[in-house]
């Protein structure tokens, strides 16, 4: 494949996912990636001759990849301290668009194959909660912590952070990095009084 069309399959990957990510796939027809590109809408099939669920279902799996990957890395980094930890996802995830999960499996996986709706609800869960996970995990394994289900408290955790980057709230939008290390501080130390 030449440069050239390299360049274009990656506009219309980044541009979909955008479009994708902020108005839902009901939304978002074939016609505004060509015309956002800057390509004839008959074009487009040169890319995505599968149409547009294919498209969405391609730009969905590179787009939780990289979060899982960026997660990884930011667990990783900050390693082996679970605060500066979830701090580093925290940084990672408002550092990049919203996934909107919940708008996806209300939304846009109800509208493509039940095949590829399950395909991707997998993916999406597992490129959210195994890099946390593993950083639980290990936490737990120190004696930091006690959770009974790292991977439920790791889809716990980025559900709020998500929801915080979601917000239209001024309150909120204005300090989402304050709001998320306080719910950090109170995962982690609990609401109970001990």
């Amino acid at each position: 494949m030449s440069q050239g069309k390299l360049s274009t399959r990656q506009q219309i990957m980044e541009i979909a996912e955008h479009l994708f990510s902020t108005r839902g796939y009901r939304d978002v027809r074939l016609r505004d990636i060509a015309d956002a590109v800057g390509i004839k809408h008959a074009a487009l099939y040169y890319y995505a001759p599968n149409g547009k669920e294919q498209l969405y279902v391609d730009v969905m799996e590179h787009s939780f990849e990289r979060h899982q990957e960026g997660m990884t890395s930011a667990v990783e980094a900050a390693a082996p301290d679970l605060r500066r930890q979830l701090l580093a996802v925290v940084e990672w995830l408002l550092a990049h668009p919203p996934l909107n999960p919940g708008r996806m499996e209300q939304s846009d996986f109800g509208a493509i194959s039940p095949e590829n709706a399950q395909k991707l609800t997998l993916k999406l869960y597992d490129s959210l909660r195994l890099p946390l996970g593993k950083a639980l995990e290990a936490a737990q394994t120190r004696g930091e912590i006690a959770v009974s289900d790292v991977h439920l408290a790791a889809l716990c955790f980025i559900t709020c952070i998500e929801s915080i980057h979601n917000t239209t709230n001024p309150f909120l939008a204005a300090r989402k990095n304050e709001t998320a290390a306080e719910i950090i501080e109170m995962m982690l130390t609990g609401w109970l009084l001990r």
